[in-house]
């Protein structure tokens, strides 16, 4: 009798789980998905894959599509936000076989890509990863998340974690412990994936410098190691006479680490001599490759600006070096003043490059001298026969629709025929202003939202 009851009471308690897992599954399936112009964060997810079919490339290349999904994921919130990290932390790798099929399909034109050709995982991947470095979602969007994969101690999914925190905005100092621990673990991709994301949280990565430090110390240390030191600016500086020994010659690791050395010295101290004095050689040098040129120094580190030290460098490649542009848009991050100065007046001269009118435009949406330029070009009748018609649009992509002129001149342009293809450009133009207002709006709203004193 007692067995009986026993079963009795069991097979109960399972009936009322059973039923209680179906009432919250139904509670969750009425409650509706947070949508976005008709679509969730799901469908928004599969529309951007078509986006990224057929690229190597691990981020979406195209401008227009990565504007759209930053204004579908800023407006859907935090729990798609939330959602989408989750997915991104759960990709597993390709089975070897599937793995194949992809390689071949990439020697097969993209029209018959389809199906087990296509990693479409990874496509996907591609999308959130996108949108996760644009929005750059706060702390306690991610941490539901990273917290159940740790909870989980799934080893194969750790690498995926230190991956994503590089990607936490506000309240990035929370996933500083963690990234300390994979510092410290034995396999050997995890410390990589580490010390990448350590290199994005700034000053907040401070508290890995020991760690840092005794990876210098043991001579295990690679670029990642001095890049790291480098974002923390001042902070870095007890690194400063580990790295000025080796940067010395006293151990000697080789000319590519010697450079990363002095750009790390001249990220945490841009008055440093040595430092300076290297790398002026390396810049004046006749044999110094591309890849050693200061223009790498400043579009190696996105979210450095300001660098006077970096900026002496650009000026003294610029004086012997035809490839003003790449020069000119480093320079406009560390010495904006004189970038704009030196574009304005080769556009006044003739002397130019109309990518410069760009990035006047990049820099400045409202820059006076670049859109009276462009619209006395529009408004000259032999416009549409001008064989750089469209780079002189092109510019107008990063304007606001309170630009002075821009609709004005918009306005005229699409007034051409159909077939000079300017018509269609002004399309494309006037979608890219849309989304850069709706982005102003979005992001000031979501600055509001930022904790002070953190990043």
């Amino acid at each position: 009798m007692n067995r009986t009851i026993q079963r009795l009471l069991i097979a109960g308690i399972v009936v009322a789980v059973l039923a209680a897992g179906w009432v919250f599954h139904r509670h969750r399936q009425r409650q509706p998905l947070p949508q976005f112009e008709g679509r969730t964060a799901q469908e928004w997810l599969e529309h951007f894959a078509q986006e990224a079919r057929g690229q190597n490339h691990p981020y979406l290349t195209d401008e227009l599509a990565r504007k759209e999904l930053e204004v579908v994921f800023r407006s859907l919130g935090s729990d798609a936000q939330r959602q989408m990290i989750g997915e991104y932390l759960e990709l597993k790798p390709l089975p070897a076989w599937r793995g194949h099929l992809v390689l071949l399909g990439r020697r097969v034109p993209e029209r018959f890509r389809f199906g087990l050709l296509r990693n479409h995982e990874l496509e996907r991947h591609v999308v959130i990863r996108t949108m996760l470095e644009q929005v750059r979602p706060p702390w306690d969007v991610f941490a539901p998340e990273i917290n159940a994969v740790l909870a989980r101690k799934d080893t194969n999914r750790f690498p995926g974690v230190l991956n994503a925190l590089g990607m936490v905005g506000d309240g990035s100092s929370n996933a500083v412990p963690i990234l300390i621990s994979g510092l410290t673990n034995q396999a050997r991709i995890p410390p990589l994936m580490a010390l990448q994301s350590l290199g994005y949280l700034g000053t907040n990565a401070a508290p890995a410098i020991p760690w840092i430090m005794e990876a210098l110390e043991l001579r295990a240390w690679n670029s990642y190691h001095l890049r790291v030191l480098g974002s923390l600016g001042e902070h870095g500086a007890p690194a400063v006479p580990l790295m000025e020994r080796y940067l010395n010659g006293s151990h000697l690791p080789g000319s590519a680490n010697d450079r990363e050395i002095a750009i790390a010295l001249l990220r945490i101290d841009p008055s440093h001599a040595g430092a300076m004095e290297y790398l002026e050689k390396l810049v004046t040098s006749p044999d110094a490759g591309a890849t050693a040129r200061p223009t790498q120094i400043g579009v190696a580190f996105q979210r450095d600006s300001k660098n006077p030290a970096f900026a002496k460098l650009i000026r003294l490649e610029m004086a012997g070096h035809r490839q003003w542009v790449p020069l000119l848009h480093s320079l406009m991050r560390h010495d904006p003043d004189e970038a704009v100065t030196i574009a304005r007046a080769r556009l006044a001269q003739g002397r130019h490059s109309l990518q410069m009118l760009s990035l006047l435009l990049q820099h400045d949406p409202y820059d006076p001298f670049a859109l009276q330029l462009i619209g006395n070009k529009i408004r000259n009748p032999f416009f549409p026969r001008d064989a750089e018609r469209f780079t002189w649009l092109f510019g107008l992509q990063f304007c606001f629709s309170d630009s002075p002129g821009v609709l004005e001149m918009l306005e005229i342009a699409a007034r051409q025929p159909e077939d000079s293809g300017i018509p269609a450009e002004v399309r494309r133009i006037r979608r890219h202003i849309e989304l850069n207002d709706q982005l102003r709006r979005l992001r000031a709203l979501d600055a509001e939202r930022q904790l002070p004193g953190d990043n």
